[in-house]
């Protein structure tokens, strides 16, 4: 029985190594991954799982982009920053500019990311409220069993662990009894495909850049390989690049 996941993504503490400090990650530790990490670090939690394998790999790649842009840093006096961000780029955590956040916070906006209908507000959820508004969104599932919060077997990529009140991670590689394969999602039946881009009157491929209509980002599936995805998702490990045009 393993109690250690693969890897994690997290927002941790400041550079002070408390809740406040500086706009930016100047330690590149303040939000960032962690490999090997022991699930008794944050016992006892609950598992806010992604109702669909592209809800679990679109935020899971935000949370990655996030960890990796030292522009985003830790504080909870200004938690918000990068949310108020976010939404004026499209919330690609890869190129948001200076600016903080903590861990629920975090993850929230990671999720939105993601394409779950997570509702923000002025002052994001909170690990003591994540509960109840990642349910809310109808987007998540809340996991309490014990073959989840006593072992790292069955945690996948995507998941959410939050002990509520103190702190929320999000797991980044599948645990040892789920496959590293990513999780292929059924194709969504064409008909429901014609109505949702019927508004869309244009939709074009290049390789290099990832632009897209915000209002767009949860609704729009694109045809490509004789395979319906959603826009908002990676395909293949490389940005998908659609360029919608209403």
């Amino acid at each position: 029985m393993a109690t250690k996941i693969k890897k994690i993504g997290h927002a941790s503490a400041s550079e002070n190594n408390n809740k406040y400090g500086e706009a930016g990650d100047s330690t590149e530790k303040e939000v960032c991954t962690v490999n090997n990490y022991d699930i008794s670090r944050i016992q006892p939690y609950i598992v806010l799982r992604p109702k669909t394998s592209l809800l679990a790999e679109a935020s899971a790649i935000a949370c990655e982009a996030g960890c990796l842009n030292d522009n985003i840093g830790y504080s909870q006096s200004s938690r918000n920053t990068l949310y108020n961000l976010a939404k004026t780029n499209g919330y690609d955590l890869a190129t948001v500019g200076l600016c903080n956040t903590d861990c629920s916070a975090f993850l929230s906006v990671c999720a939105i990311a993601g394409g779950a209908n997570i509702s923000y507000g002025s002052n994001g959820p909170t690990t003591s409220t994540m509960r109840a508004k990642f349910k809310q969104s109808g987007d998540y599932d809340v996991l309490t069993g014990t073959e989840y919060t006593n072992r790292a077997d069955l945690l996948k990529r995507g998941d959410i662990l939050v002990k509520e009140g103190h702190h929320t991670l999000m797991v980044l590689k599948n645990g040892t009894e789920i496959p590293d394969e990513p999780i292929v999602e059924e194709e969504e039946p064409p008909a429901l495909i014609e109505q949702i881009i019927t508004p869309i009157t244009e939709v074009s491929w290049t390789d290099q850049q990832f632009d897209y209509s915000e209002s767009s980002l949860q609704k729009v599936y694109v045809r490509v390989n004789n395979e319906y995805k959603q826009a908002a998702v990676y395909l293949s490990g490389s940005p998908v690049v659609v360029h919608l045009t209403k």
